[in-house]
């Protein structure tokens, strides 16, 4: 949220902050004419037409880029505001449209989705060609959206539910300890740029659904996004709720690496074994990952790394009449959820699984500073408005800097901009 004094008084923060600056340029890199027209076309000569809807959007994305989580809030940023008011094109606070007009906007919004969902496309677009390496290293996740409705039986949001889950943690002492999570509400899954820490896809779901059920439309909507995310795209880094064999297929159909920790399973369910705890020489010492062919599917497996025969020094009892050659394992539906393309023992690994801190932080954005947690609406279609207003902005406004050629500032948000 804003700082106080920014509350009480917008205009003057503006001289040490270009907030109202930052807010018109994410207005103008979103195309919304087509939404307009077909908003004013519903409405029809004979509608209501208090407030315009070009004015109703623009404030819309006004209460996106201040994170407000209310109408209320987000009208009140108005009247202190003429700078805003300016934006929105409103000429006094008199003419600031009423919270049931918004109300209102926003049901007429939820009927086009479809609309929002092709203008956060256009914008993923807009950024691959901009920004170098858009696509290359990517990230999925899901976060919690809080819920306020009251989630009692019989639910005051019917499309929300709850979520329990068990959570292992260390404490300050060493200690291992768990704790109950629990939540009503819903879940957005997010596939982002693991390297600029934009997203490219989203999904919303109810807050019960496990996340790798989702994965497949996720990654449909990513590739629809961006038509070339599967030539792009070299791995995707995901925790172990994903670790599903039909997770593994999907990106592997598209030539793309998963990188995903593998779960906590008996000896039963695992029987295809880990590649470091089977490869080894005569001298019973491991053989180093040599990479992966993707011609013949296999990963490489040359001679251990303190090998005398490698390193023409140190000493082993076995090599003068040491065989090793290079070994390759051959990758299939039967065994890819276990070895991948790239050995969870490497260094190479853990960099790129490292990568998935990136969409913790856009879930934190998202919900702290776009104002996606805690929303004070009922119901799917409505939720999933204020969080594809929250993903259009974030990612116009990453374009406009991108634009401007500030390429360092494209994670940031629009009140964090210093002139």
């Amino acid at each position: 949220m804003l700082r106080h004094q920014y509350i009480l008084n917008l205009d003057r923060a503006e001289v040490q902050s270009p907030i109202v600056e930052r807010i018109g340029a994410v207005i103008e890199a979103i195309n919304a004419e087509h939404l307009l027209a077909r908003l004013d076309a519903e409405r029809g000569p004979h509608g209501r037409d208090d407030f315009p809807n070009r004015t109703l959007w623009h404030c819309l994305l006004v209460f996106a880029c201040l994170g407000v989580r209310t109408i209320t809030e987000g009208i009140r940023h108005l009247e202190l505001s003429a700078s805003l008011r300016g934006l929105c094109g409103i000429c006094s606070p008199g003419t600031i449209p009423n919270k049931h007009a918004f109300y209102r906007f926003e049901r007429r919004l939820s009927r086009h989705l479809d609309e929002l969902e092709a203008m956060f496309a256009g914008l993923v677009r807009k950024l691959a060609k901009d920004l170098t390496g858009f696509g290359e290293r990517l990230a999925t996740d899901s976060t919690k959206v809080h819920s306020l409705a009251n989630g009692k039986k019989p639910a005051a949001d019917e499309d929300a539910s709850w979520k329990k889950y068990e959570h292992a943690y260390t404490d300050a002492k060493g200690q291992p300890k768990k704790s109950i999570v629990k939540w009503f509400g819903y879940k957005v899954h997010l596939l982002v740029d693991a390297f600029y820490e934009l997203p490219i896809a989203a999904l919303l779901s109810t807050a019960k659904d496990n996340d790798a059920p989702h994965f497949p439309e996720l990654w449909w909507k990513g590739k629809a996004n961006l038509p070339e995310l599967y030539t792009r795209a070299k791995s995707n880094a995901l925790d172990k709720g994903y670790d599903e064999t039909a997770v593994h297929k999907t990106l592997w159909a598209d030539r793309v690496m998963p990188v995903i920790a593998i779960r906590e399973q008996t000896e039963e369910e695992n029987k295809v074994l880990l590649p470091e705890s089977q490869q080894v020489c005569p001298n019973n010492r491991p053989l180093r990952f040599d990479g992966f062919e993707w011609g013949r599917q296999a990963l490489r497996y040359d001679r251990p790394q303190d090998c005398p025969k490698v390193h023409k020094k140190g000493y082993c009892e076995l090599s003068c009449t040491c065989g090793q050659k290079l070994v390759r394992v051959k990758i299939d539906d039967t065994n890819l959820r276990h070895l991948g393309p790239v050995p969870r023992h490497s260094k190479k690994y853990q960099r790129l699984y490292n990568g998935r801190s990136a969409v913790e932080r856009v879930n934190e954005r998202l919900k702290e500073r776009w104002g996606l947690d805690c929303v004070r609406r009922r119901g799917r279609y409505r939720v999933s408005v204020w969080a594809q207003l929250a993903l259009l902005c974030m990612n116009a406004f990453a374009l406009s800097m991108a634009e401007c050629g500030r390429f360092s500032e494209v994670r940031k948000t629009v009140y964090t901009i210093s002139a």
